[in-house]
């Protein structure tokens, strides 16, 4: 029993004097991560459109403004941005267009896109990026036959999503 513990000690001994048991200057962590689908969008500026005057006469009314700006992030695939105006129905005969500046690798729709009180696809196909300040501009047409038209606001609701 004695020569057992003996042998023991000398093994615990060294265990200790190679370092298996000693702290040393270096350590190393496992760290676990997950990056989500991240899909957002902001817009800015004030926007205000006035119709003066016809193009020529006989011509309908119509005047733009590029007073706005929106910005996104998109870590995901095919993302689209749809557009609405969620506010205050317009004027009977008026329409509110929109178009937005191309986005990384995204494809807007061609021309001014009228807004209803649906979702309307404005751009589609946009992959992973991170892009702000571009523009928006906005169109409102009025026909002459609509008359005078009090003045007014709408909202405009934006939204990225697969």
């Amino acid at each position: 029993m004695k020569r057992l513990c003996t042998c023991a000690l000398v093994a615990l001994f060294a265990l200790t004097a190679a370092g298996v048991f000693a702290d040393t200057n270096t350590a190393d962590q496992v760290v676990s991560y997950t990056v989500n689908e991240v899909q957002l969008i902001s817009v800015a500026g004030t926007p205000s459109i006035t119709i003066n005057a016809a193009a020529s006469a006989g011509a309908d009314l119509t005047a733009s403004t590029a007073a706005a700006s929106f910005s996104l992030t998109n870590n995901g695939s095919a993302a689209k941005i749809k557009a609405a105006i969620s506010g205050t129905a317009l004027p009977a005969g008026a329409t509110l267009k929109v178009v937005l500046a191309s986005v990384g690798s995204g494809t807007p729709k061609n021309g001014d896109v009228a807004l209803g009180s649906t979702d309307t696809v404005l751009e589609d196909g946009i992959g992973p990026v991170h892009s702000t300040g571009n523009a928006i501009t906005y169109t409102l047409f009025v026909p002459a036959s609509a008359g005078v038209i009090a003045s007014g606001s709408t909202t405009v609701t934006y939204t990225i999503s697969d």
